[in-house]
């Protein structure tokens, strides 16, 4: 058995949640161990971090314990946990409170207040009350899961590679279409048998049914620890309808929150030769054009030059991850989105596809 540093707190975000029961509290973390995954910048470098969050009596008792400092009182009236809307991977707080995970951050949209906790012989339960936008995400959106957020302590142990750690002080609560447990109901006062947050793909219009089809890849990437590409194809393969129905459905009915695209496509700096070294490129054959023209030109590359280097990168992935050249060449350029337009290829979100078989290329 291995043993890690304690006492270091780390922010978590978690999606475990059961029905609101007849006094409007509900299950926001069940008694036992939950795994979670996180991927981190760590003394400059990313790495995967595997944690077991082990909810017991004591670490109920100490979330109880801190309950004044996570709620207040202002003259009289309660200040209670904001509730968000969390329908991107992670958790709007996430970038306040760990600003070291790597994920696609949401809006802090607010949906109503957590105003009270309590144990239960089931785990800790919650009072949601949710505004009126926030019972129409809840409805209209799929937005049914509570996902909560809070801060955990390492005991020092490590079980299968996981860091044992135990929650100590709720933070805040997000709500989502896409839970990371399975099995579980929503705030909803129904059940779907789809398994998705609407039931008729055919009755989506495109923003509907983009948010659906890309939360189900994020939750079969958390599930399969697939990359981006094999999920997208899963996720298509397992669901025809609601993939058709993201390409043709009409979306004459306007929606507040459109879908976000599946990879980022904001700006990023072209490559340096210091990074390209790290991944290993350095004796490439195009390695020293690249480098030297990055360097003649103020830190810019010409398109030739970018080129070469992105194709050493793709052909990088295609050899480590055993894709094909497309979905190599599309993961490549979602990773390098500068260098890519360099070469004039073009990321787009996935709504804006026409039937093209890959889920964030398009070459112009």
């Amino acid at each position: 058995m291995k043993t890690t540093t304690p006492n270091s707190e780390i922010c978590l975000q978690n999606d475990l949640s059961s029905p609101l029961d007849a006094d409007g509290y509900v299950l926001l973390a069940p008694f036992g161990q939950h795994s979670k995954t996180r991927d981190a910048l760590v003394n400059g470098k990313v790495v995967t971090q595997r944690f077991l969050q082990i909810l017991d009596n004591a670490s109920a008792d100490e979330l109880l314990n801190r309950k004044d400092s996570s709620f207040r009182n202002l003259r009289g009236a309660r200040v209670g946990l904001a509730v968000y809307a969390g329908r991107t991977t992670a958790h709007p707080d996430t970038k306040e409170y760990a600003p070291e995970t790597i994920a696609r951050f949401g809006n802090k949209q607010a949906m109503g207040v957590l105003d009270d906790i309590r144990k239960s012989a089931r785990g800790i339960e919650g009072h949601i009350t949710l505004i009126p936008e926030g019972a129409a995400a809840v409805v209209n959106d799929g937005c049914k899961f509570p996902s909560v957020f809070w801060r955990v302590m390492p005991t020092g142990e490590t079980r299968d590679g996981q860091m044992v750690v135990h929650p100590f002080q709720l933070l805040s609560v997000g709500l989502t279409p896409f839970p990371n447990m399975r099995g579980v109901d929503s705030l909803a006062n129904s059940t779907q048998s789809s398994g998705l947050p609407y039931d008729d793909p055919a009755a989506m219009s495109k923003s509907q049914a983009a948010t659906t089809f890309n939360g189900l890849v994020e939750q079969h990437q958390r599930e399969n620890g697939s990359d981006m590409v094999k999920s997208w194809a899963a996720v298509r393969a397992g669901h025809p309808a609601l993939h058709q129905a993201m390409l043709i459905s009409s979306d004459d009915v306007p929606r507040r929150n459109a879908p976000e695209p599946l990879m980022d496509p904001l700006p990023t700096p072209i490559p340096s030769p210091d990074n390209l070294t790290k991944l290993g490129l350095a004796r490439d054959s195009s390695f020293e054009e690249y480098a030297t023209a990055f360097r003649a030109n103020g830190n810019k590359s010409e398109p030739r030059d970018s080129k070469k280097v992105f194709d050493a990168l793709a052909q990088r992935a295609k050899a480590k991850k055993g894709l094909e050249q497309e979905a190599a060449d599309a993961v490549t350029a979602s990773r390098h989105p500068a260098l890519a337009s360099d070469m004039g290829i073009k990321i787009v979100p996935v709504t804006e596809q026409t039937g093209h078989p890959n889920p964030f290329l398009v070459r112009r």
